[in-house]
């Protein structure tokens, strides 16, 4: 065959993986350096982060900025019977989805922090298009959910079979 052929086959190869690119499924568990990975900037649209059983918790907010796309929303779930636990003292929130786009958060349990999930804008990207689902937030010391900073403009929150009681104050569910 051609040399032009060979070429062109590689050139389309290369298109193809750009295009469909490649998923990472990462196993975590609290012994591992589980905030690196749902903290960091390291996860690209599609991957997906199955929590293992345990207690998840670190001295300061657990802030997720991560971006997925519509395609290819970014997946941070409990592992298939798992009880997933984040929590924190009063003084902070639990976690801080900040600018987080096209996130999903599916199976995990909140308790305790001042908020247990705090939405907002962050670094000029807007919080959108966010899911949270099959979760249970108790016993914040205010409010479980937040998602009303001034200014910022939300897009596209879908909140779908959460449970939340035992708010704390005059606190409310969302």
């Amino acid at each position: 065959m051609s040399r032009w052929y060979w070429s062109g086959l590689a050139a389309g190869l290369l298109l193809v993986c750009q295009t469909v690119g490649w998923a990472t499924v990462y196993n975590l568990t609290p012994a591992d350096d589980w905030y690196s990975v749902i903290g960091g900037s390291g996860l690209s649209p599609g991957d997906e982060v199955i929590l293992g059983a345990g207690t998840y918790t670190r001295s300061s907010n657990i802030n997720i900025a991560q971006r997925g796309t519509a395609a290819d929303p970014i997946v941070i779930r409990a592992a298939d019977g798992a009880q997933v636990i984040f929590t924190h003292d009063i003084s902070h929130n639990i976690m801080q989805l900040t600018g987080a786009q096209y996130l999903i958060l599916r199976g995990l349990e909140f308790t305790g922090g001042s908020a247990a999930i705090r939405i907002y804008a962050s670094g000029g990207y807007p919080a959108k298009f966010i899911t949270i689902e099959d979760c249970h937030n108790y016993h914040p010391g205010a409010n479980a959910i937040t998602c009303n900073s001034t200014w910022d403009m939300y897009e596209g929150m879908t909140f779908r079979r959460d449970e939340i009681n035992k708010t704390g104050g005059y606190a409310r569910g969302f």
